[in-house]
């Protein structure tokens, strides 16, 4: 980077060169990419691990060699790899595909074949983290899908602006049924920072529910 901008490091320079790797899709190009995109990953990753970690030292009482142990370990390769194999792969996948006669007359069916076979990076990631990460992209692939294919449906034509609210809406509306009433199908750390939000009145509310919720269940065992 430093011999081909002069010794000065541009971003927005940087960022174009992304771009034109990304449009190349050639296996140097690609490489270099997934290179680039692991370094920045692991850097983030393992920044952000060892901050919390920091900050939760006194909580979690960890020595500083597992903090750090933790904070660059595997973890943070796994993300890394899992990110920059996805990145890079795509678009090298791409620029295969659209030479081969069955997807070449087909764009979109390459970009689709393109983005599965190179979600499949996610098996690189850590277990715990591959639902939440398919979650992410599920939701992604119905507003695209809805997005690519509503013009055609006059119904959705001026409705299509508002897909991602109503999926964030209805995730959310899951997300505190689940905290009400189903708190064991929840990771421990998301119910935690979301019964952290509530007031003392809300608690009671909370644990009101809950007994509410307990003796249907005693009843319906009775009435069985």
């Amino acid at each position: 980077i430093n011999a081909e901008y002069g010794g000065q490091i541009n971003i927005n320079k940087l960022f174009c060169f992304s771009n034109a790797m990304i449009r190349s899709g050639s296996v140097k190009s690609s490489s270099i990419l997934c290179l680039r995109n692991f370094v920045l990953a692991y850097n983030a990753k393992s920044l952000l691990s060892l901050l919390i970690a920091v900050a939760t030292k006194k909580k979690t009482k960890k020595s500083t060699k597992e903090i750090l142990k933790e904070s660059f370990g595997e973890d943070s390769l796994r993300f890394a790899s899992f990110l920059s194999t996805l990145t890079a792969s795509y678009p090298l996948i791409l620029s295969i595909l659209e030479t081969t006669k069955i997807t070449k007359s087909s764009p979109t069916l390459s970009s689709f074949l393109a983005g599965g076979l190179s979600g499949l990076s996610i098996y690189l990631e850590t277990p715990s983290r591959r639902a939440e990460i398919s979650l992410v992209f599920f939701c992604r692939v119905i507003c695209v899908l809805f997005e690519t294919y509503s013009q055609s449906l006059r119904f959705f034509r001026n409705s299509s602006s508002y897909l991602t609210v109503c999926l964030f809406c209805l995730i959310s509306g899951l997300i505190q049924y689940a905290f009400v009433y189903e708190p064991f199908s929840m990771k421990k750390n998301l119910y935690d920072f979301i019964y952290g939000f509530l007031t003392e009145h809300d608690k009671k509310a909370l644990d009101y529910t809950k007994e509410l919720d307990s003796v249907d269940v005693i009843e319906e065992e009775e009435f069985v």
